[in-house]
Order: C-alpha cells, then structure tokens, then sequence
C-alpha cells in the first residue's frame, strides 16, 4: 500500500502554495518529499534543474542547508540550547557563520513576540516554541520555504502574524513557499490551495 499516490505537482518558482486535507491525507509526507527528508519509491522531486530523489543523503542535507527553511509540525528544536541558539544553530553548518548575528536573530524572535532569546527551549511554551522554528526557518533568507502548521499552536492574534510574516518573506524575496495547514486565514493567503484524499491528490 503506498502512503502518497501523486502522478504529478508542479509549484512555480516564487508562487504560494497550500497544501489541506484530513489528518492522515498524506500533507506531511508530501512536504518531506518536497525538502528532501523522504525519498520517493519511484519519480522524482525537482527543483530547478536538481532532482533530490538522485542525490545522496549528505548532498541532500547539504541542498536544504542552501535552499530550504524548514518549519517541523513538532518544531525539532533542540531543548537544551536557547531560543537564540536554535535559530542560530543551522548557520553553524554551512559557509555563513553565525558569529555576530545574534543580535539579528534577537530582533527576529521579538518580532515573532518571543521576547526571552536566552531562555532553554525546553522551558518556553508551546506557543513560543512554535515561533523559534519559524525564526529559524526564515533567518538565513530561504529560497524555499517548507512550513508543516506553522499557526497550528498559535492564537488568532498571533497566527494572523505569523502568517503576515511567511507571506512577507516569500513576496519580498521571490521564494517558494509550500505550508501543510488546516488554517483556512493562512490558506486563502496562498495563491494556490492543492488538497490531498487518502494518499491522492483531490
């Protein structure tokens, strides 16, 4: 039995897209498809003139380092480190140190209303950790933007602003932006909504 079932999705370079459905549709599975966590049985996923179901796992950790920002629907920080340090902590990876941008990550994480950047992880609210991961996923500019709920722990208030500010990335950077949600304010923000029905695209 096949968990996804999609013969063909295409996402223009820049444009907004939605990704609804039921719990257990197959949304999440498709976003890992889309930044290169799952590889699929058979296809291809490509951006650009890369196709990330014939890299390595090392080539494709490497690509999303480049070109992808990841919000995780249970957020994947790290407990012990600060809200500061998880946002900062995919830099230390790649060829852009993260050194001296702390006071950028800061001002990130004030706009998201997180307003203790030295406070553990682990001791935030759900809410505030929700926001980390959204400060961490657009710090260092993303072409792509992968975000799996990015509201769902969130109030109206600041759901609204959340999505005010992925909204804002994408248009004013000319990113990709796909977002898994049941929200039906942050899908009728996107220019286009695909729904998925057991596995299938509906």
């Amino acid at each position: 039995m096949r968990a996804l079932e999609v013969p063909e999705l295409a996402v223009p370079a820049g444009s907004l897209c939605g990704i609804a459905g039921p719990s257990g549709s197959g949304k999440t599975t498709l976003l890992h498809l889309a930044g290169g966590l799952l590889v699929p049985g058979r296809g291809s996923v490509r951006w650009g003139d890369v196709d990330l179901a014939t890299l390595t796992p090392g080539a494709r950790d490497g690509w999303r380092r480049r070109r992808a920002g990841f919000v995780f629907q249970d957020f994947c920080l790290v407990p012990e480190l600060s809200a500061r340090d998880n946002v900062l902590l995919p830099q230390w990876f790649t060829a852009w140190s993260a050194r001296g941008q702390a006071a950028a990550a800061d001002a990130l994480l004030a706009e998201l209303g997180v307003r203790t950047p030295g406070k553990r992880a682990g001791l935030l609210s759900r809410g505030e950790q929700q926001r980390v991961a959204i400060a961490r996923a657009v710090f260092a500019d993303p072409a792509i933007l992968l975000a799996d709920e990015p509201t769902a722990s969130l109030d109206a208030a600041t759901a609204a602003g959340v999505a005010d500010l992925l909204v804002a990335h994408a248009r004013s950077r000319g990113a990709t932006l796909l977002v898994v949600s049941h929200d039906p304010a942050l899908l009728d923000r996107m220019d286009r909504v695909v729904r998925l029905e057991r596995g299938q695209l509906a």
